[in-house]
Order: C-alpha cells, then structure tokens, then sequence
C-alpha cells in the first residue's frame, strides 16, 4: 500500500502546502512569501508536514497516516466477523481508493465513526476536545460535529445538568476554536478558506442547491435509508404484541425506535442540508460524504443490530459500483498528461498561470497562479476577468482540458460580466485573453476531445527560453487563429 502509485492532482496542492510548512516555515502555496490559504485540511497538513520534516515524501506520509487509521479504528469491533464486515465495505467502496491518491479521506471519516462511538459512552468533555481536533483535521467538519454535540448535550444534560455542559462545550471547544479561527483571520487575513469561496459561487440549478452535489450524497444516503427502514420494519414489537394492522405496526415501530431515528436525524440532517450547496469539485471516490458511510456503519453496531450492518454493507457496495471503478481505475491510471510539459519547464523559474494548481506548483522552481482561485486569492472570489488578468505579467499560461473550438468567437468586458462563474467560462476567458494579447500560442494533446493550451508571453524575457523548452515535446503543435 505505501508504494501505491502517485498522488491525485488536488492531493499535491495540499502536499505542496505541506512541503513549504515543512522547508520554509510558512503556510503558503508556490514560491510565494506570503500566507495562503487554500490547504483546508489543516491538520492533515500539518501532520504531513511533520513527517516531511523528516525527509519523508508527502505522498508516502499520507499513506502512512492513513494506514495508522484504519489498524486504530479495528480495534473498536468486538468480533471478527463486524471487523470482516467493516475490511470488506473498505476494499469495495470508493473511500480507500481516494486515499490511496493522498486525500485525507479514510483518516478523517474513521476519526468521524470514532465520535459516533463515544457518544455511545459516559459523559467526558474529552469528547470536546475530539470534536476540536476533528475539526482541524478539515473545516467541513464543523457541518458533521453539529450532531454530534447536538447529542451530548441531549443525552447527558438531565443527569449532568446543562450549565456543566456548557461549560464543558465552551472551555474545550468553542474557547479554542474561536482562538484558532482568530489568529486563522490575523494570519490569512481571510474569513473561510479560498476553496469555500470557490465552490459556493456559481449558477445552482436545482434551487439554493446543485443537482450534481445531490447526486453524490444520494449515493451514501439511500443506503442509509433503506437500512434504518430495513431495522425498524423487522424488529419485534415491544409494547404492542397484539396489534394486526400493518400500517398501525409500522407507527409503533418508528415510536418504539424514535430515540435511534432522531439521534440519526441529528447526526445527519444537516450536512444532508448543507453540502448540495456547494460545487463538489475534485470528490474522488465521493470523499466528501464518506464520513456519512463509517458513522453510520459504526451507529448500526451500536444500536442496530449485525444483520442490519450486512445488509447496510452489500446495499452500499451495489450502489456505489460504478464509483467505486472509477475510482480505482483513476488510481491505477496515474500517468498525467502534463508530466512532460512540468518536466520541461518546472525549472524556468516562469511566472505560470494556470488552471491545474497541484502539478506546475509541487516541486517545482514556477511561480503559480492558479486562475480558478482555489489557490489564489484575487480569483477565488469572483469570475475572472481582463482587468484581473492585466494586473500580471505572465510568462506561460497552461489550460488543460480546454476546447480549441471556444476561441472562435471573441468575447470582451461586456460579454464577461454577464457570465455564471463555472469552470468552462473561466477558461473561455482566460483563452480568449490569451488570442487578444501578445501570447504565442501552442497546444498538446490531453484527451480524446480536448488539448491543453499553452501560451508564451512574447514581450517575457523569459519567451525564448520557454519557446525552446515547449518544442522539445513531443506532438507540440503551433495554433495560428488569424
């Protein structure tokens, strides 16, 4: 497992992050001498950074964390057969295989389940400070631990006593957040990490939420659905034996069973509500919700039973087939496209725009601007635009995945601001500021249908250096639109 194969491109983004805390002490991204923030997985960062310390590669400490993940997280089923259960789910779900290219996926969620275990237990204002670290680990871990604080103070507030509580909620975990999300805003000098700006902006087409988001979550939670019903229609009734209607069973059984429904309702509902509500790009393997999987899988052997776990397991296998070879077959295929272009100018020390942020930054000598804005502020806000675009002097700008077809027609200021910020009108943009400057234009091959453009700044005293590099490759060809 350690010597998989090569990290996803938004993984390397987060490893460069990493590899600058580790070389120069700052928290930023490229070559650049400021704080940024675009790394949202803090503490998975920082922790890769420790290990990077140490000479270790980026990618193999993820790994390594990853592995420690999953050997704790066994040791919280009981019997062989629930562990089984729970390696199975593991190797035939997309999760792993999202971790298996660097994300932080598989440790973040089981440390998720883990909070779903403790709530389970005694009353400890521990379990605050493991919210707290939780939280660190990634920011959308705020939306999961909402449930689970809901939980404890319903659980324990009539024996404890809410002001004990509180207090206990403040002093662990509202005191230290609030200290770090303060000197967060004092070091960044912004208010939520640029990739929330990023994906909470664009055209939602299914109300205040994106149909492709409700998708993805459709996969985890349709599982979660049937499983709970499969349990509460099943189970014996308790109080009421002689009841023969089936309609009135099925009232009495939800009755009997609402302490489990709500806790789940709780634990759930609302990042059910909340991540439709931003464009979910780069969910390999469906990450963002795999928290959703391994809480749940950890709530059904605590209060369900191991039938509803099996059936929970081979439900969730089935739907996520298709995802689940996808993302294998993502992360076999580890050969990119761009290798050879950052081979032959990653040491150019070229001031480079471009749209993949992790591959032209990771290791490289390039100073990077990344026009989709997950990585630099001035675009993380809005639709880029000419205006933005003439405040810089590039060398090289790299589009891959773009369609030579949107060049033909020359858009302007006035075309622009008329524009939904979506990915496709960001490189429209970008292309089209490219043909109506002094740029020298060039294209490689990226896939079946789309090139990736390149285009030399000629007015750069660093053009006929770059020119000479960019024809070294191989199927290099030169776009002439006049």
């Amino acid at each position: 497992m350690l010597f998989y194969g090569s990290p996803q491109e938004d993984a390397k983004i987060l490893f460069e992050y990493a590899n600058n805390l580790a070389t120069r002490g700052l928290i930023t991204y490229s070559q650049f001498s400021y704080p940024i923030e675009g790394a949202t997985d803090f503490l998975w960062m920082v922790l890769i950074s420790i290990f990077s310390k140490f000479n270790f590669d980026e990618y193999i400490a993820a790994l390594i964390i990853t592995t420690l993940s999953i050997v704790f997280f066994l040791r919280n089923f009981s019997s062989n057969y629930e562990k089984s259960i729970f390696l199975i789910v593991l190797i035939f779900t997309p999760f792993f295989y999202s971790s298996l290219v660097g994300f932080s996926t598989i440790s973040f969620s089981l440390f998720f389940a883990y909070l779903v275990f403790q709530i389970h237990k005694n009353y400890s204002e521990r379990n605050f400070i493991l919210i707290l670290i939780f939280c660190l680990i990634r920011p959308d871990g705020v939306f999961w631990s909402i449930g689970i604080v809901l939980i404890i103070f319903l659980k324990n507030f009539k024996e404890l006593g809410f002001k004990k509580i509180f207090r206990d909620f403040s002093i662990y975990l509202v005191l230290p957040g609030l200290i770090y999300f303060s000197w967060r805003f004092w070091y960044f000098n912004e208010l939520l990490p640029l990739p929330f700006y990023v994906k909470s902006i664009g055209e939602k087409d299914f109300g205040i939420f994106f149909s492709t988001s409700i998708s993805q979550l459709l996969l985890v939670f349709i599982p979660v659905v049937f499983s709970t019903a499969y349990y509460v229609f099943t189970c014996r009734l308790k109080s009421y034996k002689g009841e023969s209607s089936f309609f009135r069973k099925a009232i009495y059984k939800i009755l009997e069973n609402r302490k489990e429904l709500l806790m789940l309702l709780a634990l759930f509902l609302i990042p059910v509500l909340i991540f439709p509500q931003f464009r979910l790009d780069q969910n390999i393997g469906n990450r963002f919700f795999a928290p959703a999987f391994f809480g749940f899988l950890i709530f059904i052997k605590i209060f369900f039973n191991i039938r509803t776990m099996l059936i929970y397991a081979l439900l969730s296998i089935l739907i996520m087939s298709k995802n689940t070879l996808l993302t294998i077959e993502g992360s076999i295929n580890t050969q990119n496209p761009l290798e050879p272009l950052n081979q032959a100018i990653s040491s150019s020390d070229a001031f480079t725009l471009t749209s993949e942020a992790g591959i032209f930054a990771y290791k490289t000598n390039l100073k990077v601007h990344d026009s989709w804005g997950l990585n630099t502020p001035k675009y993380a806000k809005e639709l880029v635009n000419f205006n933005v675009l003439n405040e810089q002097e590039y060398d090289i700008v790299i589009l891959p995945g773009f369609e030579i077809k949107s060049l033909v027609n020359a858009v302007d200021d006035s075309y622009v601001k008329n524009l939904s910020r979506t990915f496709s009108n960001h490189m429209l943009i970008v292309a089209n500021y490219l043909f109506q400057k002094n740029y020298e234009l060039y294209s490689l091959p990226f896939n079946t249908n789309e090139i990736t453009l390149i285009g030399i700044n000629s007015s750069s005293n660093k053009y006929s250096d770059l020119k000479q590099r960019i024809n070294k490759l191989s199927n290099i060809k030169k776009i002439n639109l006049n």
